[in-house]
């Protein structure tokens, strides 16, 4: 058998919180009804005072007009971590400049590192 390993990137646990605060639960919902994991439920309830932050605008925009958010983790996947400068082409079309920028402010104001992850390292 051989061996896996499995990495956990900051980035993409981050645009997976902002998703949770808005509407893509419901959205996810919407189309195929399934019970939400426990740390799914967590991490909305942390970041739900945050429901009104501008990362969250941005995602839900995006969502009103494309089906699927993996632009929104490729972008941020573009980027460096922590500083979310951007490290490579973000994808095309798409108006995501503002993207980058909006995750650094909703991973500085949320606190989500210190507060939420430190919480939930094991995987």
């Amino acid at each position: 058998m051989s061996e896996q390993q499995i990495m956990v990137d900051n980035r993409a646990r981050l645009v997976s919180a902002v998703l949770a605060t808005g509407r893509w639960p419901a959205l996810e919902q919407a189309r195929k009804p399934h019970a939400a994991h426990q740390h799914a439920k967590q991490t909305r309830a942390f970041t739900e005072p945050f429901a009104d932050h501008k990362a969250v605008a941005l995602a839900d925009a995006f969502l009103a007009d494309h089906e699927d958010p993996t632009p929104l983790f490729a972008a941020a996947l573009a980027c460096e971590w922590p500083t979310f400068t951007v490290a490579e082409p973000l994808p095309a079309g798409l108006n995501l400049d503002p993207w980058p920028e909006a995750l650094m402010d909703f991973y500085t104001d949320t606190a989500i590192a210190a507060f939420f992850w430190a919480d939930h390292e094991a995987v």
